[in-house]
């Protein structure tokens, strides 16, 4: 995030930050994706291990509850993983 801002009504980002939302996704739903986006790659790369150079081991995970925020996004995550 760009120094100062965070709550405020406006921001400023760079263009290479920001996307356009999509017509049938509320501001809402756009602005809780990067939250369980990045709760998604903290676990797998903090509990699991995973890592994101190509380097390591790809371990077998197991993910259920997939139809919620964080669970939609690891089988996104473990499917750009897999061999």
């Amino acid at each position: 995030m760009q120094k100062g801002g965070g709550f405020a009504e406006y921001a400023i980002a760079p263009v290479g930050s920001a996307v356009k939302r999509p017509p049938g996704v509320s501001a809402v739903e756009a602005a809780s994706l990067p939250v369980s986006a990045m709760t998604a790659i903290q676990s797998a790369r903090d509990l699991v291990g995973l890592k994101f150079d190509g380097t390591g081991k790809k371990p077998n995970v197991l993910i259920t509850a997939a139809s919620g925020g964080v669970g939609m996004i690891w089988v996104q995550v473990r499917g750009l993983l897999a061999p």
